[in-house]
């Protein structure tokens, strides 16, 4: 999958463009060399897979007027795969942005869970409607309509008429509202937005995160690096809200919950820390704040999102990148500003049809290049581990923009089958946790939550308070 660029290319500004052309080229068939292991880390068998890639789910590109100036909106989301399995998973990412003359709101959401596909696109609806009717709060206080939208959904999933079961299901949620000098961002979860600026200011609003698995991925983040003619600074404007945070954690065990992470077959701790009930091995969910999940929200998880506002810097600030953790998970903050700038101008502004093609610089806008990028850096995970490709959401908001562009939007439909909620007063009855050798889930390391199929060994106190 793609191509590395040359080694004697590296570093050279008079070869940029044939490097450009080198790197960003993504085939949509190929196959992986999958690594079995025993327990010493050794490999003891090899299988190689061939596959073809989904393609996009969503495509939006074109000029959006805010304020007095314009910004280029470039949005792609592309569906996780099973190399396996292909096709067999679902989409869960959604993504959308409403405007006017003087503004432009942004949202993203990653469910997770069984419903989460179904309670992104439900979550849309109430934003959408958010947005018509309390256009006021928005405009006056963008942090108080963040809230809004955050409490509304949690409302309106816990009564029966949605027709949501949001018991071990929800989602993450970013939300960027920007007018001509400020950007304002609200978030629940570990989707992000990043800015991408030549001069950071004075307070830092969120450091930066830290990539999870850099022992995979620094190898193939060397032989892809990407060197702008400037030098970029990522500015992270949400937070991830872990439940291993000092207050997070707090809030969490004082209301019932405990923070632990999983053990994997051999007593090794794996994965994110996750929130448990204190008294049995379930919801596990990955992070401290979401939407939905309503089982996590009796042991102290929260809706309520982390805001920040940016003043905007018109000579400095050159882009926002809000994306899920399908790209997180596979490259940081500076990786990813500096591909963007590497490769924004050279990408195409508007949607072709391009399906079935190889993706390159000459067909697809840049949030498509980024996603393909993510995803392909995604198989040396795969390859070493066996999991499956994370949903990738990406969009680029380049805050300087000229000219005219067409905006193409092509969504999925809403799904057709709604299943009808559980009580949420109805008792539940947990297992005792079997051996991880009858565990379904492929991806213990970043999957957001186990769900109530699922049940795992988890790590006990003892061990968590002397062997964090």
């Amino acid at each position: 999958m793609g191509n590395c660029v040359p080694r004697k290319y590296k570093n050279k500004q008079i070869n940029l463009t044939l490097s450009a052309d080198i790197l960003c080229r993504y085939p949509r068939t190929g196959n992986v060399k999958i690594r079995f292991k025993n327990y010493i880390g050794k490999v003891t068998n090899e299988q190689i897979i061939d596959f073809t890639v989904t393609e996009p789910s969503t495509l939006a590109s074109g000029i959006l007027p805010v304020g007095g100036g314009k910004v280029f909106l470039s949005l792609c989301i592309l569906p996780g795969m099973d190399t396996r399995n292909p096709g067999s998973k679902v989409c869960q990412d959604n993504a959308f942005y409403l405007s006017d003359d003087n503004s432009l709101l942004f949202v993203l959401l990653d469910g997770h869970g069984n419903e989460g596909e179904k309670i992104v696109q439900f979550c849309q609806q109430i934003v959408e409607n958010l947005y018509k009717t309390r256009k006021d709060i928005q405009e006056k206080n963008p942090f108080e309509f963040f809230t809004l939208i955050t409490e509304t959904c949690d409302q309106e999933l816990e009564k029966k008429s949605s027709g949501l079961n949001a018991s071990f299901s929800g989602s993450t949620g970013v939300f960027i509202y920007m007018t001509e000098n400020i950007i304002y961002s609200g978030s629940v979860g570990d989707s992000r937005a990043v800015l991408g600026t030549t001069e950071l200011p004075e307070i830092i609003p969120v450091p930066s995160a830290i990539l999870a698995d850099k022992q995979i991925l620094q190898e193939v983040r060397e032989r892809r690096n990407s060197n702008p003619e400037i030098k970029i600074w990522p500015l992270q404007l949400t937070k991830d809200q872990k439940p291993q945070d000092e207050e997070e954690k707090k809030r969490i065990e004082k209301s019932g919950g405990r923070v632990q992470r999983l053990l994997d077959e051999f007593g090794k701790r794996i994965g994110p820390y996750r929130v448990w009930d204190k008294n049995g091995n379930y919801p596990g969910l990955a992070m401290s704040r979401s939407l939905g999940d309503l089982v996590a929200k009796r042991i102290g998880v929260i809706s309520t999102p982390y805001c920040t506002a940016h003043d905007v810097n018109k000579e400095c600030d050159l882009f926002l990148i809000i994306a899920s953790d399908g790209l997180w998970d596979v490259m940081d903050n500076e990786d990813v500003v500096n591909f963007v700038e590497c490769f924004r101008r050279k990408s195409r502004a508007d949607i072709v049809s391009n399906l079935g093609e190889e993706i390159t610089l000459k067909n697809s806008c840049i949030a498509q290049i980024l996603a393909e990028e993510a995803r392909l850096r995604w198989f040396s995970i795969v390859e070493e581990e066996d999991v499956t490709i994370d949903d990738i959401t990406c969009a680029v908001i380049e805050i300087q923009a000229s000219g005219h562009t067409l905006v193409h939007h092509t969504k999925r439909p809403l799904p057709e089958e709604i299943s009808l909620p559980l009580e949420l007063t109805q008792e539940m009855e947990f297992k005792r946790a079997p051996s991880i050798k009858e565990v379904t889930i492929r991806d213990p390391k970043r999957s957001s939550v186990v769900s109530e199929d699922v049940q795992w060994h988890v790590e006990s106190t003892r061990d968590n308070l002397f062997n964090q």
